[in-house]
């Protein structure tokens, strides 16, 4: 009998669809050769090799056989550097593929059980730390190939995505918009490669149609609507419609929306399962994707949306630190009020309280919950916390200083425990109530089942 807790998927179960993705990634590589030289595939190369160093140091460090033929790392790894424009640094590829694997991945207990894309969490660390160099690009020219070894002297262009943000509408070829001629990431331009590869995809059925199409909808109706271009948002909608038109094109056409409704949204871990979550989550996803293209400080807001989103079930741990949060400023407001106490008089310890629900509840049975039932548990286990610590509190102060509130306790010697005002009498306090408890809820259990077995 299995014991493998609910939520995780089983590691074999999709393990297909990052080996077909690690295929479909190869002909966006030859076309990053074709405009770029060599280089993108010796960069794609160095990422896949760090991505199953990873694993395979992971695996050792378990004391667990390492898996080959889990490709997800080289998968999250390839998609990372896709991303990335040619002239990035091996530096930075091999930075963002350790976060993506370690970081994304691992640190959550593996495949199956990461909240986010690692290779989204792997772009984001990138596109922060390296900004001025992941947005400005090569110029693509056929058989220009670029140097080897560092690409410092390359001239850069800046991408269409730039001149959308700027409210200027690009003004590029519709053929060398699809044969992805401009400048851009080494593999989101190539539009009429990365539609073969979908379709290779759902042929394979490692891909679904509804949270992609939903996803490029919103996108479209944010670019429609509310368009970036001048002042045509002011203008009524039927207004420029050939202008509305025109920037909807280059919004989806660019900026990597489409690669990610392909090798990214549709991710076996982060996709919800039913049809109605997924249209919804492709709605949200483009909806966040345009919010962090128009008033985000990157170009490719897809990413950060990605990791912004949550599956229905994974609001868990939030959930979590949003209750305790909420809890502990009542808390304090009351202490405050009624017995001029401030629960901020508990320091450091305070953040980790409300740290503590997420790292408890979230690793120790990481099964799904739906939102209203991880926050029932937030709140009762936020409000246990609460009542522990009134009531290490109170013990604490009247067996150190026979008070309660300040207010003296009669018949009580002041320095009947004095150690209780120290962390390590704290501590064994803690562990003394700890223990009570647990006896009167044993004592309790045993004589419940005993009046069961006398009313039977």
């Amino acid at each position: 009998m299995s014991t493998k807790p609910k939520g995780i998927a089983p590691l074999h179960e999709d393990q297909g669809t990052h080996t077909d993705i690690v295929y479909m990634c190869l002909p966006l590589i030859a076309m990053a050769v074709f405009f770029y030289g060599p280089r993108p595939a010796l960069l794609c190369a160095v990422a896949v090799i760090t991505a199953n160093l990873c694993d395979r140091l992971v695996a050792l460090l378990r004391g667990q056989k390492y898996e080959k033929g889990e490709w997800s790392s080289e998968a999250f790894a390839l998609l990372l550097t896709l991303m990335m424009p040619a002239t990035a640094s091996y530096y930075m590829v091999i930075i963002g593929t350790l976060t993506a694997v370690l970081v994304g991945k691992e640190a959550f207990g593996g495949y199956g059980a990461y909240l986010f894309h690692p290779a989204a969490v792997g772009y984001a660390v990138v596109a922060v730390s390296w900004s001025g160099r992941m947005f400005a690009y090569p110029d693509t020219s056929l058989f220009a190939f670029l140097p080897l070894g560092s690409a410092s002297g390359v001239g850069l262009v800046e991408s269409p995505s730039h001149m959308l943000r700027e409210g200027g509408l690009p003004t590029i070829d519709t053929v060398d918009l699809v044969l992805g001629n401009y400048a851009g990431p080494m593999g989101t331009t190539v539009l009429l490669v990365i539609l073969a590869c979908a379709l290779f995809l759902i042929h394979r059925r490692r891909m679904g149609l509804v949270a992609p199409l939903c996803f490029i909808f919103a996108c479209a109706f944010m670019a429609f609507f509310f368009p970036r271009l001048g002042d045509l948002a002011f203008a009524a909608p039927w207004e420029h419609l050939l202008e509305r038109l025109d920037v909807v094109k280059y919004e989806i056409c660019t900026g990597g929306v489409l690669f990610a409704a392909v090798f990214l949204i549709n991710d076996p871990v982060t996709l919800p399962k039913s049809n109605a979550s997924r249209a919804v989550y492709g709605l949200v996803l483009g909806v966040a994707t345009m919010l962090f293209r128009y008033y985000g400080t990157y170009e490719t807001g897809v990413c950060f949306a990605l990791l912004a989103r949550t599956g229905y079930y994974r609001f868990r741990g939030l959930i979590y630190c949003l209750t305790s949060a909420t809890v502990y400023i009542g808390v304090y407001y009351a202490l405050q009020a009624i017995f001029d106490v401030e629960i901020l008089q508990l320091g450091i310890y305070l953040p980790l309280l409300v740290v503590e629900p997420l790292i408890i509840k979230r690793y120790e049975r990481p099964q799904k919950e739906r939102l209203v039932t991880a926050l029932k548990k937030g709140l009762r286990t936020t409000c246990g916390y609460v009542l522990v610590l009134m009531l290490m509190g109170c013990l604490r102060e009247v067996l150190t200083t026979a008070t309660l509130f300040d207010h003296a306790i009669p018949r009580i010697p002041a320095d009947l425990f004095p150690m209780a005002s120290l962390p390590a009498g704290g501590f064994l306090l803690l562990g003394v109530v700890c223990a009570v408890w647990r006896s009167a809820v044993n004592r309790y259990k045993k004589y419940v089942n005993m009046e069961a077995k006398r009313g039977q």
